[in-house]
């Protein structure tokens, strides 16, 4: 009930363009983007207005979360890795030595990075001349380029 409360006052105040601060827990704060247009009487408004809730934790709270040790429950979650586009290059080599071609899911199996990583990984590649790209449906298989075989 406590919480249904401070929600309520939460969205009542930060509708109306308030800044809210929660004791011992930090700052809620609107940050709204458009196009500020004029009505007929001159008032202004904003035109498709897209709104973010920005929260900023108080100082004893950012140092406990900078402190803790979290852990990870998600399957999902990959580590925030970075990989040069030699690295890439010879791990793609590698696959396609193994099988002959790969799909995104064999490069992000052999690295543990992210899907949205390794297709920009992959889509430089492709435009470095390295692999070949062929869709099939929505499936997409590398392989070497035509001249390297």
């Amino acid at each position: 009930a406590v919480l249904d409360g401070v929600t309520r006052e939460l969205q009542t105040f930060l509708t109306l363009g308030h800044t809210v601060e929660v004791p011992e827990l930090g700052t809620f704060s609107l940050d709204v983007k458009g196009k500020v247009g004029e009505d007929e009487s001159g008032d202004k408004f904003v035109k498709n207005g897209k709104a973010v809730v920005r929260f900023s934790p108080n100082v004893t709270l950012r140092r406990l979360l900078n402190n803790a040790e979290f852990e990870v429950v998600n399957k999902k979650v990959h580590p925030s890795n970075s990989m040069t586009d030699e690295d890439a290059y010879e791990i793609s080599a590698k696959l396609l030595d193994e099988m002959g071609f790969f799909v995104t899911n064999d490069f992000i199996n052999a690295t543990n990075l992210s899907r949205g990583y390794v297709g920009k990984i992959l889509a430089r590649l492709v435009a470095q001349g390295k692999l070949e790209m062929e869709k099939s449906g929505t499936l997409k298989i590398y392989h070497k380029p035509k001249q390297a075989e």
